[in-house]
Formats: C-alpha cells, structure tokens, sequence
C-alpha cells in the first residue's frame, strides 16, 4: 500500500467529522465516485472554514486556477478541487495564517530561518489583504518571464497565468535577514506525490526552457550531474524549483 492509498482511506473516514452533511455525500473523481472525495459541488469545504473566504477571494482576483477545480453550475464560479489529498489545497490550508498574520509568520517560519528578522510583505502580489499585500504568496511566478516560456505547450499570445501552462512557486514569501539582507524563498509543496520508474522524458521544450538557468548552475556546483539527468522524478522537480530561483534571485538581488 502506497502513502496514497492509505491516505485516500483515511480520509475517507474523517471526512464524516469534518464537513457538512451535504458534502460528505461521495463525490466523482474523473466520472466515478469516490469516497475520498466531498460532494461534486461542494470542493469550497476542503479549504478551512475560518480561511475559506480569504484564500477564495486571493485566487479568484489573481486568476489563479484551483488544480482538478470543482465548479457551481448556477453561477460558473470555480472551487477548489474536491479531492481530499490534494496538495494544492493542504498548501493553502497550512500556509495561508503565515500570509495574513506577519508575527505568526516569524514565530512559527523563523524557526526554520532563524536568520529571519521581520517578514516582508509580497509587495507585488496584486490587491492587498485587509491593510496589507500578503507575507506568502501561491502559485508564484514573478513580475518577469523569467524563463522565456512563451509557445509550444505554453501560452502562445506571452500572457502567462500564474498556476497554469507556467512554472509556478507553488509558494513564496521573503524576510529581511539581522544582517540587513532580503532573502527570497520559493517552495515545492508536495503531499502524496509517487513517482514510478521511467525513462528520461525527451519534451524539448522542458530541455529548452531550463537549459540556460542549469548551466549557470552548473558554473557553480561542477560535479553535477549532466542537464539529461534531471529529467527523471522527482528530479524534475528539484531543477525546475532551482530554475526559478535562480532566475528570480539573479532579477531581484544581482
């Protein structure tokens, strides 16, 4: 039994405490029911109830698409996903505190990054949440196209959607640092992820839109492996992830 499969079970039994009647009326995962799941229509209770409203309201003004996204038939409003091991909403679930309340943020993030002096307010993160911008921020991909990923299996016409056909931070937020320095951090959030035994994948768009940013890696850490290498799993994520923060890094410190 995977971590999936176990999970899927566990949920399945715990979604009986947790959510409305209506929602813990099975719902369909790819046209078939599934226990793990909520209610077709009711994907918005897999948020947390005391964030729910908030974090709606940031992905919708964004333009942020909820992965596998539920949808209400009467207004065409998307929701989350109804899936109940989903790591796009987990992410939001536990990180979502950290970008509305900045002393949590330290208390809690600064025990990882004790360097971290005081949090900074994503600044270029669209609209402002109360009387402030967010101190985390999903589905990241920067105020530049980094990456040049423009045609092929990206957006043709160059306007890139944060969360879709882009390589996107699945979280980011920065500190200032006790020496005065701004630090930038960018996460991969992963929950129940598995990744099977295959061959290298051959997309040469993937091999294109990363080559640039592995070689200035490379430059820096000579024993490497060789860029082909990279492009197994979960490997892919790791140079996908340092792809965009050497991008990012170099555009907003160099």
């Amino acid at each position: 039994m995977t971590f999936l499969d176990s999970e899927k079970q566990r949920q399945a039994i715990i979604r009986r405490k947790l959510f409305s009647p209506v929602a813990q009326v099975p719902g369909k995962i790819r046209d078939t029911e599934r226990e793990f799941a909520l209610q077709d229509s009711q994907g918005h209770e897999n948020l947390q109830r005391d964030i729910r409203d908030g974090a709606l309201r940031y992905f919708k003004e964004r333009e942020i698409p909820w992965h596998m996204a539920t949808r209400n038939e009467d207004t065409g409003e998307t929701f989350p996903t109804n899936h109940l091991c989903s790591s796009q909403v987990l992410c939001v679930n536990a990180l979502w505190p950290f970008v509305v309340d900045p002393e949590l943020h330290k208390r809690v993030l600064g025990i990882y990054y004790p360097e971290m002096a005081e949090p900074l307010e994503m600044t270029s993160d669209g609209s402002k949440i109360s009387d402030h911008h967010p101190f985390v921020s999903f589905e990241w991909i920067g105020e530049e196209n980094y990456l040049g990923e423009v045609g092929d299996k990206f957006r043709k016409d160059g306007v890139r959607q944060r969360g879709a056909l882009a390589t996107s931070a699945d979280f980011v937020f920065r500190f200032r640092r006790h020496d005065g320095k701004i630090q930038l951090v960018l996460g991969e959030w992963k929950y129940t992820e598995s990744y099977s035994n295959k061959k290298p994948d051959t997309n040469e768009t993937r091999r294109r839109v990363y080559s640039k940013s592995f070689e200035r890696w490379k430059a820096d850490n000579p024993g490497l492996p060789d860029y082909e290498h990279f492009f197994v799993e979960p490997f892919y994520q790791l140079i996908r992830s340092s792809s965009n923060r050497s991008n990012q890094f170099c555009h907003e410190f160099g």
